[in-house]
């Protein structure tokens, strides 16, 4: 199998590279929403974390996000900066921070859920709802498979190399 040239849409037979490109399209289409709320989609993630269980440190957010430590501090450190969030120590592990969203944060993230609600709908509107399922069921399989492939399998391949020239 080629791979198609950059800046085309991938193949059929690259699933992982459509993926990434859809992903990446929808990460821009999100934050083009969010930053008339001075929001962006790594904050907004951080933030819907927190929503539900608060507390969480900075490390944990990192591994839950499968995003690296310093990353998530920047967008952690901006959005105390911005009022969003809190740190508190934590009670038995004094040199770990209990992250918490603050009033002002809570309503922020309010703000973006019905702004992404509205994206969503968006993405959507173009499918019928047949369709749309479809895709998410295909969606959860290439998932639940990857998760497989890298928890069971890492650096093993069902298929050949490519030969030389081809990548």
């Amino acid at each position: 199998m080629a791979l198609a040239p950059p800046g085309s849409f991938p193949g059929p037979g690259e699933v992982g590279a459509a993926v990434w490109r859809t992903q990446r399209a929808v990460e821009r289409a999100v934050d083009a929403r969010l930053a008339p709320l001075g929001l962006s989609a790594p904050a907004v993630r951080i933030m819907r974390l927190l929503a539900h269980e608060p507390g969480q440190s900075a490390a944990d957010l990192a591994r839950r996000l499968g995003q690296a430590p310093q990353s998530v501090a920047l967008t952690i450190d901006r959005a105390e900066r911005d009022g969003l969030l809190e740190r508190r120590p934590h009670p038995v592990h004094g040199r770990v921070r209990q992250l918490s969203l603050t009033p002002a944060g809570h309503d922020a993230y309010r703000r973006a859920a019905g702004v992404i609600t509205g994206l969503e709908h968006d993405l959507a509107g173009g499918l019928d709802p047949a369709a749309a399922d479809l895709l998410w069921r295909g969606l959860r399989a290439v998932t639940d498979r990857a998760e497989t492939i890298a928890r069971d399998r890492p650096g093993e391949s069902t298929v050949a190399a490519a030969p030389p020239g081809v990548l």
